[in-house]
């Protein structure tokens, strides 16, 4: 599973229609990218990748540890799918 993480600044030219206003900046984000698992200000958010629980899915209790572990296991295969990618 990939992620991009984009640090922006409210101030920038991008967010002149919104004063530069820092909430304001944040509900346009929301609204032009409309991630799947923000719903404040998302009238059409995208759907769920397959795999992943409902919203209102009972959580999970898990250790620190499990959770660490999980993750390693989780980079370590997308490693492997890189590398047999090329």
């Amino acid at each position: 599973m990939n992620f991009t993480i984009a640090l922006l600044n409210s101030r920038s030219k991008q967010f002149d229609g919104v004063s530069n206003d820092v909430n304001a900046a944040e509900q346009f984000i929301i609204q032009h990218a409309s991630p799947c698992f923000n719903v404040s200000h998302n009238s059409q958010p995208t759907v769920l990748p397959q795999g992943y629980a409902p919203p209102n899915a009972q959580l999970r209790r898990r250790g620190l540890n499990a959770l660490i572990y999980d993750a390693e296991r989780a980079v370590k295969r997308e490693d492997a799918q890189r590398w047999a990618q090329v």
